[in-house]
């Protein structure tokens, strides 16, 4: 059951995040064409991944500090303290975003167009774009949410992908779905669902992530999740989504180059894995009402790009 008394409708809720994977992948195939794939991606970045170590644990006592400040922000019932830290970490996630990715397309486009104003054009329509989807979060409608959270997380996990050393992300990737659960179940988003029920008890809710739809949308974890059909997905969600998709295509595309076989790899065997992980990962959740959405996810991701890269016969 949905948090509004309605079915899950599946089929919308899997297109929508199937989505997520699909543009992933075209993205990074895309790049594969304009950036140099080492063919040693993945070894390196297994190898170098313990010095990412301290990295990785700011990262993540990041998220504890956040996940407590907004316990706190609901537990006393702070509204002005609550939309000061919606808008607080939307507008660093969105606007730094889409900023940095329309960086990153000048530095790619810079080579084949001479334009003197093609920087500040495209960090114009970089911060515009920032404001409109900052606008369409903040908004109660459900698409602009959808659409807000799409394009933002695939310019965060673009980022991520490009900038940052591949280590990063396998063990990000590899530490998330314990670091979610610790979360969701023994953290302060825990805490936070708790103080949810207690503000409202007469109504009994279901949704997939530590959120409660009922509560008064001035509540900072409501307003930074997305509706998709019965269904609440966290912004976070999106962007691992994202991540694990991207980076699984780079992997794929560091082994077997940009062939019909990469393609039919992600596109015939992962997405179908993601998707079917992403559904038995909600079916649990909805046992107890919520739960982190990208466990099993991110577990299929690495299965499949570990077994791609180790197992298949190079090209």
């Amino acid at each position: 059951m949905s948090q509004d008394g309605h079915r899950i409708k599946w089929r919308t809720v899997l297109l929508k995040v199937g989505l997520i994977p699909v543009l992933s992948i075209l993205l990074m195939a895309g790049l594969g064409k304009v950036i140099i794939i080492p063919s040693t991606y993945l070894p390196e970045a297994v190898e170098t991944a313990p010095s990412m170590l301290p990295e990785i644990a700011i990262i993540i006592a990041i998220q504890f500090i956040v996940g407590t400040v907004l316990y706190a922000v609901i537990k006393y019932r702070r509204r002005v303290l609550a939309r000061l830290s919606f808008y607080l970490i939307t507008v660093t996630y969105i606007a730094g975003s889409l900023i940095i990715a329309f960086y990153t397309l000048y530095l790619i486009a810079r080579p084949y167009i001479q334009f003197p104003l093609l920087l500040p054009l495209l960090l114009s329509f970089s911060l515009i774009l920032s404001i409109i989807l900052i606008q369409w979060f903040a908004s109660n409608c459900p698409l602009k949410k959808y659409l807000a959270a799409l394009i933002s997380s695939l310019a965060a996990a673009m980022n991520i992908v490009l900038y940052l050393p591949p280590s990063f992300s396998l063990l990000l990737l590899a530490l998330m779905p314990i670091v979610d659960v610790l979360l969701v179940y023994f953290g302060p988003l825990g805490k936070s669902i708790q103080e949810l029920k207690k503000m409202q008890p007469q109504q009994k809710t279901v949704t997939e992530r530590p959120q409660i739809s009922v509560i008064h949308s001035s509540n900072p974890i409501i307003r930074m999740t997305v509706q998709l059909d019965g269904l609440m997905l966290g912004i976070g969600d999106f962007l691992l989504y994202s991540l694990a998709s991207m980076w699984s295509t780079v992997v794929i595309l560091a082994k077997f180059g940009i062939t019909v076989l990469a393609l039919l790899l992600l596109l015939l065997v992962y997405l179908p894995l993601f998707l079917t992980a992403f559904y038995i990962n909600i079916k649990l959740c909805l046992r107890r009402s919520y739960g982190p959405a990208a466990t099993l996810p991110l577990v299929a991701a690495l299965i499949f790009t570990l077994s791609c890269y180790y197992l298949l016969p190079f090209k």
